[in-house]
Formats: structure tokens, sequence, C-alpha cells
């Protein structure tokens, strides 16, 4: 009895203590300027927020409050944070509030895995998913293991662990913690409760990550079926699954049925919500890009102008929305050549993702990549070149250097320095994706095929021809060894294939591939018109001038419809085109279409790149022609010039530059230096069949002003 009876007055006294505690607290001037601070941050006034809660942290620092309201007002402190996209600040402040709420046993908020949550997402965007994981991993650990885990909180967790897999790019592994996550939310309410609902739209966009696309749809429809059973079929949440299903659709090609969804979603979502709705723009984005993958960009640009619209109505749009937004409109307006605006809208897609998720965040890298190939297109090559570089940086930090998505950038730059003629700089490049790629994902992956074509191109430029075609026989191998191979890449490689046969004099098998290649390709795209090019300038060499000037003009109108009359692939139809002209006894055209090559690569390249020389040979060929040879020769000094500096010492074309030179001086009368000429290119000719290990038999002769490749090409 005596012990009951001090048992009872100890817990009476302490909580007399709790009691005065609490009082003292909330009487205290704290209590009133944190509250405030967070009246304001759900107002969106993030600068009073910050400023009362900066005040508010203080103050219970000087008082010696207790281990809750010290951790509370850290951690509110660091929302107003991240909320401002001010991570770096937001990190110590969790770290501190982590620290204290580890050290109280009371229970209370915030609870310690809001705090983990928090402090993962503000990680991640700092571009240091792998110490989020670690985070995550440790929390789940040590409450799995406690002696009564609590399952909403480990789930909670568990999906920040998701989304921290995701960043890094381990899709299989953010899947299994969202499947995880789901499990324990349904072992306490249950498979069909309406809270069960987000965490299986969560596991579906897990798995329409990983292309499991069967599977994200059968997850779409249990969180439709159970969000329309529990409160509707009109409501906002009904309308995030359809979305979400209507995505699935889009992403297998099944238009009709996911643009039906996405209606019915944006019709729900408008009637609840009104025009305003952020949300609502987000959903016009895959309607958008419905009309993209149809080629109906003038649709595609007009939804992703009302998506970008409904976010500045809103007041204050997400930027990773913004980001996407303005992506998609940028490639809108890309594929309709209108290049200076989509330069605009993916400048802004930069910056928006830097702002949503940090300077080294893979969002940024992909924003990089679109960035660059728009500065590619525009003939802005070093510029290119830079935002390549820094994408590269950010995919080898954020995923390792083994990874699919910093190969893929490694690539993309090694076929910009290809086209800026350092091709040993390319070829390293190539090299060292291929070996990283066959490390990490095996020697019979897609991914190593890309690298064999990366590489591929790049000795065709050197001239290395026999060895440009076993790298692209090595990947058509890997291709056709897949389960379900893919017979478009098969068809792109017939292109590349086609061209080295084409360069090597084989100019039937040439035709074959590239006619195989044609196939593959919708007519009027930008591929189909480089494959005509190249298909001009073989029946070219046939003797067929009448149907190489008809390919070749077909070939530029698609090139100057889809990506504008300056871009330098311009050039590839212009040449044959050119010299159809010429075969066909109709010089001033030959001359001006030529011309007109020569400034095209000027001005992309500067004056001493290879493609210059091409044009400069072959201009050179018509003026001679024409007996205009004191025109002539200058031609062809810059074009041996040129070649000297761009290409290797046994380059092929190096050797058809002065064998026509030669020619060109013999007509003058000067045979000795015309012998000289003719013996330098016989010895270039010798050590280059060396070097390529091909007999001389194999190759027929080239025609005087014969075209080589280039990376646009």
């Amino acid at each position: 009895m005596i012990r009951l009876r001090l048992l009872v007055a100890a817990l009476v006294c302490i909580g007399i203590y709790a009691l005065a505690r609490w009082l003292y607290e909330h009487s205290h001037p704290w209590h009133g300027h944190w509250r405030a601070g967070v009246k304001a941050f759900w107002k969106k006034r993030y600068k009073v927020a910050e400023e009362k809660l900066t005040l508010a942290l203080k103050l219970a620092e000087q008082a010696g409050c207790s281990d809750l309201p010290l951790a509370r007002t850290l951690y509110d402190l660091a929302w107003v944070y991240q909320a401002q996209r001010k991570d770096t600040e937001a990190v110590p402040l969790l770290e501190r509030a982590l620290a204290v709420r580890k050290t109280t046993a009371t229970r209370g908020r915030p609870e310690l895995s809001h705090i983990v949550c928090l402090l993962a997402k503000v990680l991640c965007r700092l571009g240091r998913g792998t110490e989020a994981v670690e985070r995550c991993s440790a929390f789940v650990e040590t409450a799995e293991g406690a002696e009564r885990p609590a399952p909403i909180p480990i789930a909670n967790v568990l999906g920040s662990l998701a989304d921290a897999y995701d960043t890094i790019g381990q899709r299989d592994e953010a899947l299994a913690e969202s499947k995880h996550a789901l499990e324990l939310v349904e072992s306490v309410y249950g498979p069909n409760h309406p809270e069960s609902a987000p965490w299986i739209s969560r596991a579906a966009w897990a798995c329409r990550r990983c292309k499991r696309y069967d599977e994200a749809r059968s997850f779409h429809e249990r969180a439709i079926e159970i969000r329309t059973k529990t409160s509707g079929p009109t409501t906002a949440a009904v309308a995030e699954s359809l979305f979400g299903l209507a995505v699935i659709h889009i992403e297998q090609d099944e238009f009709d049925e996911g643009e039906r969804l996405l209606e019915r979603a944006i019709a729900i979502r408008r009637r609840r919500l009104g025009s305003d709705d952020n949300v609502l723009g987000g959903m016009l984005l895959p309607l958008a890009d419905m009309h993209s993958a149809r080629d109906e960009f003038a649709d595609a640009e007009r939804l992703c102008r009302a998506a970008l619209a409904a976010a500045e109505k809103a007041g204050t749009p997400d930027p990773d929305y913004l980001s996407r937004a303005a992506a998609n409109l940028a490639h809108a307006l890309a594929r309709q050549s209108k290049w200076a605006e989509a330069e605009q809208y993916w400048q802004q897609a930069l910056r928006h993702a830097e702002t949503a998720f940090g300077a080294q965040s893979a969002e940024v890298a992909h924003a990089l990549d679109l960035l660059a190939s728009v500065c590619t297109n525009r003939n802005r090559y070093e510029d290119a070149e830079k935002h390549y570089r820094r994408a590269l940086a950010i995919r080898e930090s954020a995923f390792g250097p083994s990874s699919e998505e910093a190969i893929g950038t490694r690539l993309s730059l090694a076929t910009v320095l290809d086209g800026l003629g350092r091709h040993t700089e390319a070829a390293q490049l190539c090299e060292r994706a291929l070996a990283l790629a066959s490390e990490a994902f095996g020697p019979d992956d897609p991914i190593v095929a890309d690298c064999l074509e990366g590489l591929a191109a790049v000795r065709r430029s050197e001239g290395r021809l026999r060895e440009s075609e076993q790298l692209i026989r090595r990947a058509i191998a890997v291709y056709e060894q897949q389960e379900e191979p893919d017979e478009q890449d098969i068809d792109a490689l017939c292109m590349l294939l086609g061209g080295v046969a084409a360069d090597s004099g084989r100019l039937d098998e040439a035709r074959s591939h590239l006619e195989r290649a044609m196939k593959a390709f919708k007519p009027e795209c930008v591929t189909a018109a480089f494959i005509l090019a190249n298909l001009s300038r073989v029946r070219l060499e046939q003797g067929a001038p009448a149907e190489a000037e008809e390919l070749a003009g077909r070939s530029l109108e698609i090139l100057e419809r889809e990506i504008g009359p300056q871009y330098q692939g311009v050039v590839e139809p212009l040449l044959p085109l050119g010299r159809a002209h010429q075969a066909q006894g109709k010089p001033l055209e030959a001359e001006q279409v030529l011309r007109r090559a020569i400034a095209t690569s000027e001005r992309a390249f500067g004056t001493q790149h290879a493609d210059v020389a091409r044009g400069l040979a072959a201009l050179a060929g018509v003026l001679a022609e024409q007996h205009r040879y004191g025109e002539a020769e200058p031609l062809y000094q810059r074009a041996v010039t040129i070649r000297e500096r761009a290409h290797p010492p046994d380059h092929p074309e190096l050797a058809r530059t002065l064998d026509d030179y030669a020619l060109l001086l013999r007509k003058t009368g000067r045979t000795a230096e015309a012998g000289k000429l003719k013996e330098r290119a016989d010895a270039i000719r010798r050590r280059h069949e060396e070097t390529d290990g091909r007999n001389p038999s194999d190759r027929t002769p080239a025609s005087p002003s014969a075209d080589e490749p280039t990376a646009a090409g």
C-alpha cells in the first residue's frame, strides 16, 4: 500500500511538473514567435516565416526550452528553408533536430520519421542521393528492430528511401521499397482502405519507371476503384489516378485510350478546382507529348503554352513543373524549326531545374543535354561541348561513371567533338564508354552496342574504314542477340554501314544497306533525310546523276523544313547536289550550291574544318572543268592545307585532294609538280591500306571530288 501511494505521488509530481513546463513554454515569447512563423509559412510568406522562426529558435535556446519545442522549431525552420530552395541551410537544422529527437524518449512532434524524410528530400536535391539512402536505411533498420515497430512511420521513411534510390538511378531498389511501404500500410488499414490508395499510386509510378507497365496499370486501376468507392468518381484523387493510367497508355503508344483518360482527368480537375489549377497544367503535358509523338507539334506547342499559363495563374508554381513544361514547349518549338525561341525555353527549363533540384541534380543534367542538342542544331558546337561536359560531371557524380546516364552523355560529347574535328578526343571518350559499359553491363548489353556505334562513327571520320565496319558489325550482332531485337536499332546501324561501304567504294553494297535503313524511318524525318543524302552520293558514283539530284533535293527540302536552312547538316545533301548539277552540265547551279555549302560549314566550324575542305575541293573541281584554273588552284591549296591539319597523315581524303590538284597541274603544263603530288598521294594510300588492312584491289577508284562523311551524316 505504501509503495502504491508513493507511485501515485510520483506520478502526480511528474504530471504537475510537465503541466507547469507546458504552461511556461506556451506563455513564453518563444511560443508566440513560433506560432506566427508557422502561420506565415502556411500562407507562403516565407520571408516572414523565416524571420519569426529564427527569432523563436534563438529564444528557445536562451530560455532552455525542453527538447520538443527546440526540435520542433529546428524542423519548421528547415521546412521554410527548403520551400525557398535554401537546401544547404536546411541540412544542419535537420541534423540538429534529429540529434535532439534521438535523445528524448517522449512522444510528440516532430516525429523522428518526419525529420528523416525531410532530410532525405533535401539531400537528394543537393545531389547527395547516396547519403539520403544511408540515412533512410539506418532509420528503417533501427525502427523495424524495435520491440514494437510502428508501421506508418516506417512506411513514410521507406517512401523517402524509394525516392532516394530513384534519384541515384537504382529504379529496381526504388520499386522494392515502394512495395514494402505499401505492405506496411495495408497491414494497418487493409488493402481496400482509402489510406492505402496513395501508396498504391506510389507503387504504380515506381513500376512505370521500371517499364513494368502491366503491373503499373493494375496498381492504378486498383487506386481508381478504391477512390471511386470512397468519395465518388469526380474527386481530385480519382483524377490523379486517371492521369497516371493515361501516362501508361501513352508510353505504350495507346494514344486513343490515353487521350480519353487524360481528358476525363482534366475535366474533373477543371470542375473541381477551376482553370487556374497548377496540377491541371501538369496534366496537359502528357497530352502535349502525345501530340508530339504524332508529329502534331503545333498542337503540342498550344498545350504546353496553356500548361505554363496555368502555372503562372496558380500563384506560386512548382519549379519542377515549370522545368518540365518549358522543356516540352522547347521541344515542340524546335520540331517546328523555331530554334531561337526553343533555346530560350530550354534555358528557362535549365534555370527552373536548378531551382527545383539543385545545380548538381540529374534533372539539371537532363536539361543540359537538351540545351546542348539545340546548340548543336544552331551550329554552336563549343556551347554544346560546354553543356555536355557539365552534364557528364553531374551524372558521374550522381550515378557513377559506369551508369547508363553517364555513358550516354559521354557518347553525345564524343559526337560533338568528332563534328569539331577533334577525332582523337572523341575516340578516347568512346573507348572509355565502351570499357565502362562492357564491365558494368556485360558485352552483350544494348548500351555496349551504342558505344560500338559511336566509336565506329569516329573511326569512319578518321578514315579507318575497316575498323569502323568491324565495330558496326559487332554492334549489330549485339542487337541481334537480344530476346526481342529492335529492328530499328539494327536498321540505323545499316545507315552507318552503308556510309562506310560507300567510302570504301563498294557501291552496290552501300545502296543495299541504305535502302534497308530507309524503310525503318518515316520518309519525312531528319534521319531519313541523311539516308537520302548518302544514297544520292552512291547513285552519283554509280553514274545516275539525275536520280542523285532528285534524292539530294528531297533530303535538302526535309532538312530545311525540319531543322532550318542554316543548320550544318544541310551540307550533306548540298555537296552531292552540286556534283549532280556538275555531272549534268549545269556548272552555274553547281557553283552556287557548293559555295553555299562552304559558307554553311565556315559559319558552323570556322575556316579550318574538314567540312570546309570538302566543299573547297568540290568547288575547285567545278571551276577546273570550266578551265577557270586560276580560281580553282587556290581552292585546292586551301583544301590540302586544311586536310593536313584536320586529318591523320594517312587519311584517304587527303590523297584524293592531292590527286585532284595534281590533275589540275598537269592541265596547266606543270607536270613535275603534278608528279610530286601524285607520288605523295600514292604513298598516303599505301600507308592507309597497311593501317586499315584493306587490299588495294578491294576499292573502286573514287571520282575526283568524292565526298567523305561528317558527324551530321
